[in-house]
């Protein structure tokens, strides 16, 4: 693929060198584009929107010579060119939409021409009819681009990805949509509008014939656009792109009254001028475009580390499935030569632009809208051999994926449970198949979840809201495992999560069956004696807290929950006792001194006892 797309990118310089003769300007466009791709040349060759504007300049490139000198071959080229291009990069389907508006504004333009220009009319029709016999060429490219394989699913997907979504909505939703917010399909498409209209504006102005000051205010209208959506650097390639003819064009106009000689002389000096400002630019900005979002550079911040390494730790057989959440650079951790047990092949979702491996075409547009009956997503799965699923919990495809694997997870058949969580953070889930997993990680990870009791607390309402189900699936899973101890704790966190305290008993009681560390035990001891204080069972609590108090003699809060249920059975020596212990480990301790207070006032039992730190 990439030495495919470096071949176009070749062609595309090979093209204006043919327009060099008539059209010096084409000079400016090879000296400022090509030092430039050289300089990017890592990152260039990875980004499909970079490699997509060189294909769509590289149409009108041939428009361009089929109207100027008169040629057919050009013609020939289009729709090969446009098929082509899908293939490599669906970005492409939209160079298609601004060549038929270029060829609408040529036409346009071609019939006011013939209608007003009586002293010129014989030019005027001949430069008319010859766009009008562009438009069945235009309508051949687009046929092609349908009989693709990629042709019916890239120009069709956003629709149907709009439609699905639009459609679950809730009218208060609806009314107050923020179009440019958020991961949703419609925000999506009103970005690639916005960038398509200032692209427009600047293809217009570059390959029109209007001044060099016209063609300067367009560039930054196509930039604002692109910044908007995001894509700077595809913004800034295309500006020095598409401004360098129309730069080149004025400037050897302004020389050419100077004389043949002077004008071929300024021509080189201007186009070794653009050669080494171009390049001495593109190695300036090369290291900060490297640096943002390369896909051979993963942002620490949004990259799933956790949960690559555990799944370089228990390495399943077969085939992966992520949904481009992380770009490139998933893809280049997991074929890295470090990796444990050597490269993971991993599936895209349905294009060929970084990873060269199709992956639910059609399919994952009904997947990031809807989630799958389960006989579909049995299907889909199965037929690829996907045996592991990486997701990323801020991802469009997170919450219908993410479901569809759960009801498949907590159905009550054995059996039918083939999924398993069994690693989650701040960053992605990772779901593995059960048949996939050999003996030994089988019976660590066969109904086992993998939590962060943090995170669970913080992201945990908006992820598992309104979703009984799944409490009920980890209480079945307890009692069926009464070993695994990462349901329990993933249990635990679930119900702090959500302000509940229904199962947190049970919970506790059973995580202080397994072998744990003695702070762990401690607070864990001291959770649930909380849990009966707080219920008014003192009694009940007292235990707890005692064993606690021996586990960790020195921590305050567990020393003054031990002392106020003392205090709440009116046990007058050991609650004394028990304060006094508190103040040698600290004397400024406020709960402390006014119980000392009050016991020599003796007011002591006259109030309540303060309530226990949690």
């Amino acid at each position: 693929l990439v030495v495919l797309r470096a071949a176009v990118i070749l062609g595309v310089i090979a093209g204006w060198l043919m327009l060099c003769r008539r059209r010096p300007g084409a000079l400016w466009g090879i000296a400022l584009t090509a030092p430039l791709a050289l300089a990017l040349a890592p990152l260039f060759l990875v980004r499909p929107a970079l490699f997509t504007s060189l294909l769509i300049i590289w149409q009108f490139v041939l428009v361009d010579i089929a109207l100027r000198d008169r040629r057919h071959w050009p013609l020939w080229l289009l729709p090969l060119v446009c098929a082509l291009g899908v293939n490599l990069s669906s970005h492409a389907v939209f160079g298609l939409a601004f060549l038929a508006i270029y060829l609408a504004g040529l036409t346009l333009q071609g019939a006011l021409r013939r209608r007003e220009d009586i002293r010129d009319a014989g030019n005027a029709a001949s430069e008319f009819s010859r766009t009008l016999a562009l438009w069945p060429w235009l309508l051949a490219a687009a046929v092609a681009l349908l009989l693709n394989p990629y042709g019916p699913w890239a120009p069709l997907q956003p629709l149907r990805t709009l439609g699905g979504w639009v459609a679950r909505m809730s009218p208060e939703h609806r009314s107050t949509l923020a179009l440019f917010q958020g991961d949703s399909a419609l925000a999506l498409v009103s970005r690639l509008v916005t960038l398509a209209l200032g692209l427009m504006a600047a293809w217009a102005a570059a390959f029109s014939r209007m001044n060099l000051g016209a063609n300067l205010l367009m560039v930054p209208l196509a930039a604002a656009a692109a910044w908007r959506v995001g894509f700077v650097v595809d913004a800034a390639f295309l500006a020095v792109a598409l401004i360098g003819p129309a730069l080149g064009e004025t400037l050897a106009s302004l020389v050419r009254t100077a004389g043949p000689r002077r004008a071929a002389a300024a021509r080189w000096i201007l186009t070794a001028a653009g050669l080494f400002a171009a390049l001495g630019i593109g190695l300036l900005c090369r290291p900060a475009w490297s640096a943002h979002r390369s896909p051979f550079r993963p942002d620490p911040a949004s990259y799933p580390a956790a949960a690559m390494d555990f799944l370089a730790e228990h390495r399943p057989f077969g085939q992966g499935f992520h949904p481009l959440d992380w770009g490139g650079a998933l893809r280049w951790h997991l074929g890295a030569p470090n990796t444990p047990g050597g490269p993971v092949e991993v599936y895209a979702d349905g294009r060929l632009e970084v990873y060269g491996l199709p992956f639910l075409a059609g399919d994952y547009g009904r997947v990031a809208t809807a989630a799958l009956d389960e006989p579909t997503w049995r299907t889909i799965l199965d037929a690829r051999g996907v045996n592991w699923i990486l997701i990323s919990h801020r991802g469009p495809a997170f919450r219908p994926l993410a479901e569809a694997l759960y009801r498949r997870q907590d159905s009550h058949n054995l059996a039918e449970r083939d999924w398993a969580l069994v690693h989650f953070d701040d960053h992605a889930l990772l779901f593995f198949r059960r048949a996939a997993l050999d003996g030994a990680h089988g019976a660590d990870l066969a109904l086992g979840f993998r939590a962060d009791p943090a995170w669970a607390r913080e992201q945990s309402p908006g992820l598992f809201r309104n979703h009984p189900e799944w409490i009920a699936t980890l209480l079945r899973m307890i009692d069926e495992q009464p070993g695994n101890r990462t349901a329990v704790e993933l249990l635990l966190a679930m119900e702090q999560a959500m302000g509940s305290t229904e199962h947190r008993a049970l919970a506790l009681e059973r995580l202080l069956t397994f072998d744990l560390e003695t702070p762990v035990r401690a607070q864990t001891e001291h959770a649930l004696g909380l849990l009966h204080y707080n219920q008014g069972d003192a009694a009940s609590a007292l235990p707890h807290f005692e064993r606690a108090v021996e586990l960790e003699p020195e921590a305050i809060p567990i020393r003054e929950a031990h002392a106020a249920a003392l205090w709440m059975l009116h046990r007058e020596a050991e609650t004394v006792a028990a304060y006094q212990a508190i103040l040698e480990l600290d004397p400024r301790n406020a709960q402390a001194r006014e119980a000392l207070r009050e016991h020599e006032a003796g007011t002591l039992w006259d109030e309540a006892p303060p309530p226990p730190t949690p």
